[in-house]
Protein backbone atom coordinates (compact mmCIF):
# COMPACT_ATOMS: atom_id res chain seq x y z
CA UNK A 1 0.00 0.00 0.00
CA UNK A 2 1.11 3.97 -0.42
CA UNK A 3 2.23 3.84 3.21
CA UNK A 4 4.92 1.51 2.98
CA UNK A 5 7.36 4.46 3.24
CA UNK A 6 6.52 5.59 6.08
CA UNK A 7 7.74 3.22 8.86
CA UNK A 8 11.28 4.50 7.88
CA UNK A 9 10.06 8.16 8.40
CA UNK A 10 9.74 7.50 11.90
CA UNK A 11 12.46 8.93 14.00
CA UNK A 12 12.94 7.04 17.07
CA UNK A 13 11.55 9.22 20.17
CA UNK A 14 8.32 9.43 17.87
CA UNK A 15 8.59 5.20 17.47
CA UNK A 16 9.47 5.17 21.28
CA UNK A 17 5.97 7.31 21.82
CA UNK A 18 4.20 4.85 19.59
CA UNK A 19 5.30 2.14 21.59
CA UNK A 20 4.05 3.17 24.67
CA UNK A 21 0.62 4.01 23.58
CA UNK A 22 0.42 0.40 22.32
CA UNK A 23 1.59 -1.09 25.16
CA UNK A 24 -0.89 1.01 27.57
CA UNK A 25 -3.33 -0.56 24.99
CA UNK A 26 -4.09 2.46 22.94
CA UNK A 27 -4.15 2.81 19.20
CA UNK A 28 -2.10 5.84 18.09
CA UNK A 29 -3.43 6.98 14.32
CA UNK A 30 -1.58 9.55 12.61
CA UNK A 31 -3.37 12.28 11.36
CA UNK A 32 -3.41 15.65 9.54
CA UNK A 33 -1.47 16.60 6.57
CA UNK A 34 1.20 14.22 7.75
CA UNK A 35 -0.42 11.65 5.96
CA UNK A 36 -1.63 13.50 2.93
CA UNK A 37 2.00 14.34 2.40
CA UNK A 38 3.27 10.92 2.72
CA UNK A 39 1.15 10.09 0.04
CA UNK A 40 2.01 12.19 -2.24
CA UNK A 41 5.62 11.34 -1.79
CA UNK A 42 7.02 13.51 0.93
CA UNK A 43 9.94 11.77 2.51
CA UNK A 44 9.69 14.34 5.59
CA UNK A 45 7.05 14.94 8.44
CA UNK A 46 7.40 18.08 9.92
CA UNK A 47 3.77 17.93 12.10
CA UNK A 48 3.92 14.81 13.82
CA UNK A 49 0.09 14.72 15.29
CA UNK A 50 -1.71 11.55 17.10
CA UNK A 51 -5.27 11.30 17.91
CA UNK A 52 -5.35 7.73 20.11
CA UNK A 53 -8.33 5.76 20.39
CA UNK A 54 -9.20 3.24 22.84
CA UNK A 55 -8.32 4.83 25.74
CA UNK A 56 -10.77 5.84 28.65
CA UNK A 57 -10.19 8.61 31.21
CA UNK A 58 -8.43 6.11 33.40
CA UNK A 59 -6.33 4.80 30.97
CA UNK A 60 -5.25 7.79 29.18
CA UNK A 61 -4.28 9.54 32.93
CA UNK A 62 -1.40 6.43 32.97
CA UNK A 63 -0.49 7.22 29.25
CA UNK A 64 -0.11 10.82 30.79
CA UNK A 65 2.00 9.89 33.71
CA UNK A 66 4.12 7.17 31.90
CA UNK A 67 4.75 9.76 28.99
CA UNK A 68 5.73 12.62 31.53
CA UNK A 69 8.64 10.67 32.66
CA UNK A 70 10.45 10.87 29.10
CA UNK A 71 8.73 13.56 27.32
CA UNK A 72 7.99 17.21 28.67
CA UNK A 73 4.11 17.62 29.13
CA UNK A 74 2.22 20.92 28.03
CA UNK A 75 -1.51 20.76 27.34
CA UNK A 76 -2.92 23.08 24.80
CA UNK A 77 -5.76 23.95 24.17
CA UNK A 78 -8.90 21.54 22.69
CA UNK A 79 -7.85 18.61 24.84
CA UNK A 80 -4.34 18.77 22.97
CA UNK A 81 -0.97 17.79 24.56
CA UNK A 82 1.96 18.63 23.49
CA UNK A 83 5.07 15.97 23.88
CA UNK A 84 8.58 17.41 23.36
CA UNK A 85 11.86 15.70 23.47
CA UNK A 86 14.85 18.07 23.15
CA UNK A 87 13.99 20.42 20.36
CA UNK A 88 11.62 18.04 18.76
CA UNK A 89 7.48 17.87 19.17
CA UNK A 90 4.42 15.73 18.78
CA UNK A 91 0.63 16.48 19.63
CA UNK A 92 -1.81 13.99 20.40
CA UNK A 93 -5.16 14.14 21.90
CA UNK A 94 -8.15 11.35 22.21
CA UNK A 95 -11.23 12.03 19.98
CA UNK A 96 -13.24 15.00 20.11
CA UNK A 97 -16.48 16.50 18.80
CA UNK A 98 -16.80 19.96 18.02
CA UNK A 99 -19.98 22.25 18.99
CA UNK A 100 -21.12 25.42 18.03
CA UNK A 101 -23.06 28.45 19.00
CA UNK A 102 -25.42 29.96 17.16
CA UNK A 103 -24.03 32.79 15.75
CA UNK A 104 -24.36 35.36 12.51
CA UNK A 105 -20.84 35.02 11.79
CA UNK A 106 -18.06 32.91 12.88
CA UNK A 107 -14.52 33.11 13.16
CA UNK A 108 -11.71 30.99 13.43
CA UNK A 109 -12.16 30.04 17.05
CA UNK A 110 -15.64 29.93 18.15
CA UNK A 111 -16.22 26.74 18.72
CA UNK A 112 -15.73 24.46 22.11
CA UNK A 113 -14.43 20.85 21.95
CA UNK A 114 -15.61 17.66 23.86
CA UNK A 115 -13.53 14.60 24.44
CA UNK A 116 -15.61 11.65 23.23
CA UNK A 117 -13.75 8.67 23.90
CA UNK A 118 -15.69 6.04 21.58
CA UNK A 119 -16.27 8.28 19.10
CA UNK A 120 -14.79 6.02 15.60
CA UNK A 121 -12.14 7.48 13.33
CA UNK A 122 -14.82 8.85 10.97
CA UNK A 123 -17.09 10.34 13.35
CA UNK A 124 -14.26 11.87 14.74
CA UNK A 125 -12.39 12.98 11.47
CA UNK A 126 -16.19 14.78 10.38
CA UNK A 127 -14.68 18.16 11.69
CA UNK A 128 -11.95 18.37 9.32
CA UNK A 129 -11.71 21.27 6.82
CA UNK A 130 -11.05 18.54 3.50
CA UNK A 131 -11.09 15.06 2.64
CA UNK A 132 -7.56 14.76 2.02
CA UNK A 133 -6.63 15.82 5.65
CA UNK A 134 -9.50 13.89 7.27
CA UNK A 135 -7.36 10.33 6.11
CA UNK A 136 -5.21 8.43 9.24
CA UNK A 137 -2.66 6.18 9.52
CA UNK A 138 -3.36 3.54 12.25
CA UNK A 139 0.19 1.81 13.83
CA UNK A 140 -0.55 -1.33 15.48
CA UNK A 141 2.85 -1.84 16.47
CA UNK A 142 4.42 -3.28 13.00
CA UNK A 143 3.07 -1.58 10.44
CA UNK A 144 0.48 1.29 9.16
CA UNK A 145 -2.93 1.12 8.27
CA UNK A 146 -4.71 4.00 6.27
CA UNK A 147 -7.76 4.85 7.79
CA UNK A 148 -9.92 6.82 4.70
CA UNK A 149 -13.58 7.27 5.32
CA UNK A 150 -14.00 10.05 2.87
CA UNK A 151 -12.42 8.62 0.09
CA UNK A 152 -9.73 11.26 0.72
CA UNK A 153 -6.81 9.09 -0.75
CA UNK A 154 -9.27 8.97 -4.15
CA UNK A 155 -9.33 13.13 -4.61
CA UNK A 156 -5.64 13.04 -3.45
CA UNK A 157 -5.30 11.26 -6.80
CA UNK A 158 -8.03 13.57 -8.69
CA UNK A 159 -6.44 16.69 -7.43
CA UNK A 160 -9.79 17.26 -5.59
CA UNK A 161 -10.59 19.43 -2.95
CA UNK A 162 -14.16 18.67 -1.18
CA UNK A 163 -15.61 19.67 2.05
CA UNK A 164 -15.60 16.69 4.87
CA UNK A 165 -18.86 18.32 6.28
CA UNK A 166 -20.32 20.86 4.80
CA UNK A 167 -22.04 22.15 8.56
CA UNK A 168 -18.72 21.78 9.71
CA UNK A 169 -16.65 23.53 7.03
CA UNK A 170 -19.21 26.82 7.13
CA UNK A 171 -18.19 27.66 10.74
CA UNK A 172 -14.73 28.42 10.14
CA UNK A 173 -13.74 30.96 7.77
CA UNK A 174 -10.21 30.21 8.15
CA UNK A 175 -10.58 27.22 6.01
CA UNK A 176 -11.56 29.11 2.92
CA UNK A 177 -8.22 30.26 3.04
CA UNK A 178 -6.54 26.60 3.14
CA UNK A 179 -8.98 25.81 0.14
CA UNK A 180 -6.96 28.55 -1.55
CA UNK A 181 -3.63 28.16 -0.47
CA UNK A 182 -3.94 24.46 -1.52
CA UNK A 183 -5.42 25.75 -4.94
CA UNK A 184 -2.04 27.69 -5.66
CA UNK A 185 0.32 25.64 -4.51
CA UNK A 186 -0.78 21.76 -5.38
CA UNK A 187 -2.98 23.25 -8.51
CA UNK A 188 -5.89 21.42 -6.41
CA UNK A 189 -9.06 21.92 -8.34
CA UNK A 190 -12.26 22.70 -6.24
CA UNK A 191 -15.30 20.48 -5.91
CA UNK A 192 -18.77 21.68 -6.80
CA UNK A 193 -19.69 21.05 -2.64
CA UNK A 194 -16.67 23.45 -1.87
CA UNK A 195 -17.82 26.09 -4.07
CA UNK A 196 -20.81 26.16 -2.85
CA UNK A 197 -19.93 26.15 0.46
CA UNK A 198 -17.07 28.84 0.00
CA UNK A 199 -19.59 31.25 -1.41
CA UNK A 200 -21.61 31.05 1.55
CA UNK A 201 -19.03 31.84 3.94
CA UNK A 202 -18.92 34.41 5.90
CA UNK A 203 -15.18 36.44 5.99
CA UNK A 204 -15.90 39.47 7.87
CA UNK A 205 -14.32 37.93 11.05
CA UNK A 206 -11.07 36.45 9.41
CA UNK A 207 -8.15 38.17 11.12
CA UNK A 208 -4.96 39.63 9.22
CA UNK A 209 -2.93 37.06 10.98
CA UNK A 210 -4.65 33.89 9.27
CA UNK A 211 -4.61 35.94 5.73
CA UNK A 212 -0.90 36.10 6.24
CA UNK A 213 -0.40 32.42 7.04
CA UNK A 214 -1.84 30.80 4.34
CA UNK A 215 -0.33 33.11 2.16
CA UNK A 216 2.68 32.64 2.54
CA UNK A 217 2.16 28.67 2.91
CA UNK A 218 0.98 29.07 -0.27
CA UNK A 219 4.59 29.79 -1.46
CA UNK A 220 3.06 32.68 -3.81
CA UNK A 221 1.82 35.16 -1.22
CA UNK A 222 0.53 38.02 -3.80
CA UNK A 223 -1.49 35.56 -6.48
CA UNK A 224 -3.07 34.31 -2.76
CA UNK A 225 -3.72 38.31 -2.49
CA UNK A 226 -5.11 38.22 -5.98
CA UNK A 227 -7.63 35.21 -5.24
CA UNK A 228 -9.08 36.39 -2.29
CA UNK A 229 -10.16 39.39 -3.98
CA UNK A 230 -12.92 37.34 -6.14
CA UNK A 231 -15.31 36.85 -2.74
CA UNK A 232 -18.18 39.37 -2.01
CA UNK A 233 -17.73 39.20 1.79
CA UNK A 234 -14.14 40.08 1.87
CA UNK A 235 -13.86 42.93 4.51
CA UNK A 236 -12.31 46.33 2.97
CA UNK A 237 -9.36 45.72 4.92
CA UNK A 238 -8.40 42.67 2.20
CA UNK A 239 -9.85 44.69 -0.76
CA UNK A 240 -7.20 45.59 -3.87
CA UNK A 241 -5.95 43.16 -6.41
CA UNK A 242 -2.49 43.52 -7.88
CA UNK A 243 -1.58 44.31 -11.49
CA UNK A 244 2.16 42.85 -11.40
CA UNK A 245 1.57 39.43 -9.05
CA UNK A 246 4.40 37.86 -11.76
CA UNK A 247 6.57 40.57 -11.01
CA UNK A 248 6.22 40.63 -7.26
CA UNK A 249 6.80 37.04 -6.62
CA UNK A 250 9.90 37.23 -8.92
CA UNK A 251 11.42 40.04 -6.50
CA UNK A 252 10.07 38.12 -3.49
CA UNK A 253 11.84 34.68 -4.50
CA UNK A 254 14.83 36.58 -5.30
CA UNK A 255 15.01 37.52 -1.44
CA UNK A 256 13.19 35.29 0.29
CA UNK A 257 16.71 32.91 1.17
CA UNK A 258 18.28 35.85 2.63
CA UNK A 259 15.40 37.99 4.29
CA UNK A 260 12.67 35.53 4.79
CA UNK A 261 8.86 36.23 4.55
CA UNK A 262 7.98 39.36 5.93
CA UNK A 263 11.12 41.43 4.57
CA UNK A 264 11.09 39.97 1.42
CA UNK A 265 7.32 40.76 0.71
CA UNK A 266 8.26 44.24 2.06
CA UNK A 267 11.35 44.37 -0.85
CA UNK A 268 8.59 43.03 -3.28
CA UNK A 269 6.24 46.27 -2.32
CA UNK A 270 9.28 48.51 -2.36
CA UNK A 271 10.83 47.98 -5.54
CA UNK A 272 7.27 47.58 -7.88
CA UNK A 273 5.94 50.40 -5.54
CA UNK A 274 2.77 48.31 -5.91
CA UNK A 275 1.12 46.62 -2.37
CA UNK A 276 1.79 48.91 0.15
CA UNK A 277 -1.96 48.32 1.71
CA UNK A 278 -1.18 44.72 2.04
CA UNK A 279 1.67 44.85 3.91
CA UNK A 280 0.32 44.38 7.53
CA UNK A 281 -1.89 41.09 6.43
CA UNK A 282 0.96 39.58 4.52
CA UNK A 283 4.21 41.14 5.91
CA UNK A 284 2.99 42.23 9.65
CA UNK A 285 4.65 45.52 9.14
CA UNK A 286 2.62 47.94 10.58
CA UNK A 287 1.47 51.58 9.55
CA UNK A 288 4.52 53.34 10.85
CA UNK A 289 6.56 50.69 9.11
CA UNK A 290 4.87 50.56 6.01
CA UNK A 291 4.36 54.52 5.83
CA UNK A 292 8.41 54.80 6.72
CA UNK A 293 9.04 53.04 3.37
CA UNK A 294 6.78 54.61 1.79
CA UNK A 295 8.05 58.17 2.12
CA UNK A 296 11.60 56.78 1.73
CA UNK A 297 10.76 55.26 -2.05
CA UNK A 298 8.81 58.24 -3.13
CA UNK A 299 11.70 60.79 -1.72
CA UNK A 300 14.18 58.46 -3.83
CA UNK A 301 12.01 58.73 -6.65
CA UNK A 302 11.35 62.70 -6.16
CA UNK A 303 15.44 62.84 -5.97
CA UNK A 304 15.84 61.00 -9.08
CA UNK A 305 14.16 63.84 -10.84
CA UNK A 306 16.72 67.00 -9.53
CA UNK A 307 19.44 68.41 -10.96
CA UNK A 308 21.77 67.89 -8.68
CA UNK A 309 25.05 69.18 -10.40
CA UNK A 310 23.19 72.43 -10.25
CA UNK A 311 23.00 72.60 -6.63
CA UNK A 312 25.48 75.29 -5.13
CA UNK A 313 26.43 74.26 -1.78
CA UNK A 314 28.06 77.60 -1.09
CA UNK A 315 24.99 79.28 -1.52
CA UNK A 316 24.01 81.71 1.72
CA UNK A 317 20.81 79.81 1.14
CA UNK A 318 21.44 76.46 1.20
CA UNK A 319 19.23 75.41 3.85
CA UNK A 320 16.26 76.62 2.12
CA UNK A 321 16.97 74.71 -1.16
CA UNK A 322 14.35 72.45 -1.97
CA UNK A 323 16.30 70.26 -3.63
CA UNK A 324 18.96 70.39 -0.67
CA UNK A 325 16.23 69.32 1.79
CA UNK A 326 15.16 66.63 -0.04
CA UNK A 327 18.20 65.22 -0.03
CA UNK A 328 18.17 65.74 3.76
CA UNK A 329 14.52 63.61 4.43
CA UNK A 330 16.36 60.50 2.36
CA UNK A 331 19.46 60.93 4.57
CA UNK A 332 17.93 60.80 7.74
CA UNK A 333 19.45 58.18 10.37
CA UNK A 334 19.30 55.84 11.13
CA UNK A 335 21.30 54.54 7.72
CA UNK A 336 20.85 50.37 8.10
CA UNK A 337 18.06 50.44 5.67
CA UNK A 338 20.69 51.35 3.18
CA UNK A 339 22.16 47.96 3.77
CA UNK A 340 19.10 45.60 2.37
CA UNK A 341 20.50 44.45 -0.64
CA UNK A 342 17.44 45.21 -2.73
CA UNK A 343 17.33 48.67 -1.69
CA UNK A 344 20.85 49.04 -3.02
CA UNK A 345 19.59 47.13 -6.15
CA UNK A 346 16.68 49.65 -6.28
CA UNK A 347 19.18 52.74 -5.98
CA UNK A 348 21.00 50.92 -8.86
CA UNK A 349 18.07 50.71 -10.93
CA UNK A 350 17.24 54.03 -10.62
CA UNK A 351 20.61 55.66 -11.01
CA UNK A 352 21.21 56.79 -7.32
CA UNK A 353 23.78 54.33 -6.67
CA UNK A 354 25.84 57.64 -5.76
CA UNK A 355 24.53 57.84 -2.34
CA UNK A 356 25.86 54.70 -0.97
CA UNK A 357 29.44 55.85 -2.71
CA UNK A 358 29.71 58.65 -0.64
CA UNK A 359 30.92 58.61 2.79
CA UNK A 360 28.84 59.65 5.74
CA UNK A 361 30.98 60.69 8.63
CA UNK A 362 29.18 60.18 12.37
CA UNK A 363 32.01 61.66 14.14
CA UNK A 364 31.24 65.60 12.91
CA UNK A 365 30.99 67.60 15.83
CA UNK A 366 28.30 69.71 14.78
CA UNK A 367 27.06 70.96 18.38
CA UNK A 368 27.98 74.72 17.92
CA UNK A 369 25.28 75.05 15.79
CA UNK A 370 21.55 75.42 16.37
CA UNK A 371 20.09 72.12 16.57
CA UNK A 372 17.38 72.24 13.74
CA UNK A 373 21.12 73.31 11.42
CA UNK A 374 22.99 70.32 13.00
CA UNK A 375 21.44 67.23 10.38
CA UNK A 376 21.67 69.57 7.56
CA UNK A 377 25.10 70.36 8.38
CA UNK A 378 26.08 66.80 8.46
CA UNK A 379 23.81 66.52 5.10
CA UNK A 380 25.80 69.56 3.65
CA UNK A 381 29.45 67.14 4.81
CA UNK A 382 28.28 64.13 3.38
CA UNK A 383 27.40 65.66 0.16
CA UNK A 384 30.83 67.81 0.01
CA UNK A 385 32.94 64.47 0.08
CA UNK A 386 34.57 62.71 -2.53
Amino acid sequence: MLLNELKSLVPDWVDEFLGKVIFQGMKPVLVGGAVRDVLMGSKLIRDWDFEIHGADPKKYQLLLKTLGTRYELKPQAHHVYKASFGQNELQFAPPRTEFYAPLDIYSHNDFESKIEWSLDFKAASSRRDFTINAMGAMFDGSSWTLLDPYEGEKHLKMKMLTPCDRKHFLKDPVRLLRAIRFQIKYEFLWSNELKEACESLDLGLVSPFYVGEEAQKSLKPFHFWNQLQSFPTLPVRFQGGLLNPDLLHSIYTKYLADFGVSNSILAAVFMTGEGWHLLLSLAGKGDNESTLWRHRRSYLLELKQCDLKSLDLTSDDIFNNSQFLLICQVMRPPFTWLNFSWVKDFLKQENLSWILEKKWNDELDVRVFPPKERHMRKVLAWLSSN
